[in-house]
């Protein structure tokens, strides 16, 4: 049977890489061209590339490391009954109270600090190796030399993050009580309990593992994002793109849920939690002004709009818009672009807004993609035919 090959992340990220770091490096105002896009799809790139590459180092490992201390639970309350109660402890009925027992010890045996330490050997290591290659790559993206500095502090950031992990032969041992229960409840013998914890393996291990994957190197990606935007010293502004939904009761930040969060400023983007099985991503939305100015952009809450990739084919970038989308104080005329989107199912037409206070660069684009140009505005927000309003613009709203 031949061998399977994967590209590498650093293949992927040679050959497929889009933007390139404008000469003098990032500004807002480079950021709003079209290398601003880029750059966040080569973002989005590199994250996927490197949590797909530590998700096939990590799924098979940690099912059978999982797997492996259930069995272990098993096969010892097997030998204590044997010890307990002879070569016929598994055959004889005993009292629900010993019966208990020899399930409690075992439990506490196999999966005690042990375990732990097994399943962190595990998991963090594979951590470690997606956080380092997201940090070296991102950095490259925006101009910067990260060093070995800024890789020892993520570093000791992901040993921090990891402490979840911990929690996971936890999660067993709470889930095996559970089913003991419901088998002493059920007047079940040893043996029959015994049974329907096999019959349990899957549901103790290997289906835990996809979400466990997902989250712990989620955890590792984005913060590794967020420490080289935080070290580029051009970012000044983070949002998450890539949420499918707005899930209830998940964490916030100030008060606004973290899905899809738009403008968190970037000194404070470590702060920001999300929940378990978060499919976001970090991207960058606002940069230092040429003139050494900082973007003041609100914090807003997103919304859950499918994918980036089912996104992206209509401009549907959300990160990438946030600055045109955000109002002026003052009356500096500025150009609105109307983006045509694409129309899903059960839902109707919409455009969005991108605006430009340079009237040929607004012009250029527009004959790029044969967008629209509107007339120029002193106010803008993004349109939606079902009632929103574009300002002075000529798309029919």
């Amino acid at each position: 049977m031949p061998n399977k090959r994967f590209l590498s992340p650093n293949r992927i990220f040679l050959a497929g890489r889009k933007s390139k770091v404008p000469e003098g490096g990032w500004t807002q105002e480079a950021f709003e061209t079209e290398e601003g896009y880029k750059l966040n799809q080569d973002i989005l790139a590199v994250t996927n590339a490197a949590k797909l590459k530590g998700s096939r180092m990590l799924t098979t490992k940690l099912s059978k490391v999982l797997k492996n201390q259930v069995k272990a639970v098993i096969a010892r309350v097997k030998q204590s009954a044997r010890v307990s109660y002879g070569i016929k402890g598994l055959k004889i009925a005993i009292n629900p109270e010993a019966h208990e027992q020899l399930w409690a010890e075992a439990i506490e045996a196999e999966l005690g600090r042990e375990a732990v330490v097994e399943v962190e050997r595990t998991v963090i290591p594979v951590m470690q190796s997606v956080s380092d290659d997201i940090l070296a790559k991102t950095s490259v993206l925006l101009g910067f030399d990260g060093g070995a500095v800024i890789e020892r502090v993520q570093r000791e950031r992901v040993s921090e993050i990891a402490r979840y992990v911990s929690g996971i032969p936890e999660t067993t041992r709470n889930r095996m009580r559970a089913i003991v229960s419901r088998a002493l409840d059920d007047s079940l013998t040893v043996p029959e309990t015994i049974a329907r914890m096999n019959k349990s393996i899957p549901s103790l291990s290997t289906s835990r593992v996809p979400t466990i994957v997902r989250t712990e190197l989620g955890r590792a990606a984005d913060a590794a994002i967020s420490r080289s935007m935080r070290s580029s010293g051009v970012v000044t502004h983070m949002s998450v793109v890539g949420c499918e939904k707005i899930e209830p009761n998940i964490p916030t930040f100030r008060g606004v849920p973290t899905c899809n969060i738009i403008n968190v400023p970037v000194d404070f983007s470590g702060s920001v939690e999300f929940h378990i099985n978060h499919t976001g991503t970090w991207v960058a939305s606002a940069f230092v002004r040429a003139n050494g100015s900082r973007p003041d952009l609100p914090l807003r809450q997103g919304e859950g709009e499918g994918t980036f990739e089912e996104r992206q084919g209509s401009r549907s970038f959300r990160s990438n818009l946030d600055e045109y989308n955000t109002k002026s104080a003052n009356s500096v005329k500025r150009w609105n672009v109307i983006i045509p989107s694409h129309k899903t199912a059960g839902q109707k037409d919409q455009h969005l807004v991108l605006v430009f206070d340079n009237q040929d660069q607004a012009e250029q684009l527009c004959q790029k993609h044969g967008w629209v140009l509107g007339e120029a505005a002193t106010s803008y927000e993004l349109s939606k035919s079902c009632g929103g309003k574009c300002c002075s613009c000529k798309c029919g709203n």
